[in-house]
């Protein structure tokens, strides 16, 4: 990995097998997440369904460091997840859907929970 001009970086790998090139690619993919991250941010907006099997108890989900979630004004049962980090705010919507996950139960009948509705970037073009 080498910086070849002020906003360029060229990643190489001579004579590479194939699991080679493909962490190669991940790593590029990495470093574009990264960029995207910081100029523009993600956004995860989550819509959930109330009256979850009936009960009324509050979840708690633990957050990462520099994840934000809010309740959105626009509209109703929306949670929208926002940060630089595009694997902390997915994780932190993972956590969220899977604390709703119905045990037991035949989930194709009881589709209650909550749910990421759209994945953008908070940043829009």
């Amino acid at each position: 990995m080498e910086r070849v001009g002020k906003n360029q970086l060229r990643v190489r790998k001579w004579f590479g097998v194939r699991k080679e090139i493909a962490a190669i690619r991940t790593v590029c993919s990495h470093i574009q997440n990264m960029i995207k991250g910081v100029t523009k941010g993600y956004r995860y907006k989550m819509r959930s369904i109330r009256n979850f099997l009936g009960e009324k108890i509050v979840r708690r989900v633990p957050l990462p460091d520099g994840v934000t979630a809010a309740l959105s004004t626009a509209q109703k049962d929306e949670l929208i997840i926002e940060g630089n980090d595009i694997q902390l705010v997915s994780q932190a919507a993972a956590r969220i859907q899977q604390s709703t996950t119905v045990k037991e139960k035949d989930i194709r009948k009881f589709l209650d929970g909550i749910y990421v509705s759209e994945k953008t970037t908070i940043v829009q073009e």
